[in-house]
């Protein structure tokens, strides 16, 4: 049942829904969901839901901040009267071997992927306990791989998932049900940027075996993740065959650290590069690093 009652259409919200993965999936949700796109760009988040249309809600959000999180909480459920799905989406991105960073790079990694997605569902969870309704995080294959270059994020996406995985068994019997989604490379503005900003995570993309290493359409991201919120499921994976590096991550990583090895010394010297020309903090996150917001 919806959280406003038997009749009304349940309420989805998403963050970081201005663009990417995010957007696409709203899209897929808003035939049965009144759909609310949160994004640190309200811009941008304001266009996507006009474009969408049907009532589709739009609200500034910026996940580093609890008086902002708090506020577009609220506005949702002003506007549609509670919370059945809550997708916490939004993320940055960092690259580059971990010893030639800053530590504070990390910390700002941290803050966006792992305790800024938990102020957005813990600002929900009243609500989902309310509706019985679903939250859904989004991580990484990274969380499962541990690749070279990717220490900040993937460190980041393994916590988010330990998060998750204990807050399922912690709100089982509320009626709240908890998603993990584990997403490899999708074709996504955080994505592309990485590729331009990044010639080691570059390097790292392309010698990473069969389709580890390639990068998938948006839209089939997005199909995945509707089907998953559809069942409510406890993971989803982008693509099916990430189950298996999940169900074997412990024989499949020793597997894989030779051909990590192989890659590391030419990496270790592209970040020394990118340090060199942006600094040990900016080179965790591009050009325009201190600058950018969340993204998907």
């Amino acid at each position: 049942m919806s959280a406003t009652g038997r009749n009304a259409p349940p309420v989805a919200v998403v963050t970081g829904a201005a663009s990417g993965i995010g957007l696409e999936l709203v899209r897929r949700l808003s035939p049965a969901y009144r759909v609310a796109l949160l994004d640190v760009d309200e811009p941008a988040a304001g266009r996507a839901a006009a474009e969408i249309g049907g009532g589709a809600l739009a609200v500034g959000c910026d996940i580093t901040d609890a008086d902002s999180v708090t506020a577009a909480v609220r506005a949702v459920v002003e506007r549609f009267g509670g919370i059945d799905v809550a997708v916490s989406n939004a993320g940055i991105g960092s690259a580059g071997a971990a010893r030639r960073l800053d530590p504070d790079a990390l910390a700002r990694q941290l803050d966006v992927n792992v305790t800024g997605n938990w102020r957005f569902l813990h600002a929900c969870l009243p609500h989902l306990e309310a509706s019985g309704g679903y939250l859904l995080g989004v991580a990484s294959a990274a969380a499962l791989m541990a690749p070279p270059g990717e220490a900040f994020y993937g460190a980041s996406k393994a916590g988010l998932e330990a998060l998750l995985d204990t807050l399922r068994t912690e709100v089982a019997h509320l009626g709240v049900d908890v998603g993990v989604a584990y997403l490899m490379f999708v074709d996504t503005p955080m994505v592309r940027q990485g590729d331009r900003d990044h010639p080691d995570l570059e390097l790292m993309r392309r010698r990473l075996p069969g389709a580890a290493g390639r990068t998938l359409p948006v839209a089939t991201a997005a199909d995945i993740l509707a089907r998953g919120v559809g069942r409510r499921a406890a993971r989803i994976f982008v693509p099916g065959s990430l189950r298996t590096q999940y169900v074997l991550r412990g024989v499949i990583r020793p597997l894989m650290d030779r051909p990590f090895r192989r890659m590391a010394p030419e990496l270790d010297r592209l970040t020394a590069a990118k340090v060199r020309e942006r600094g040990p903090y900016d080179a965790a996150f591009g050009r325009r690093s201190r600058a950018g917001g969340q993204q998907a």
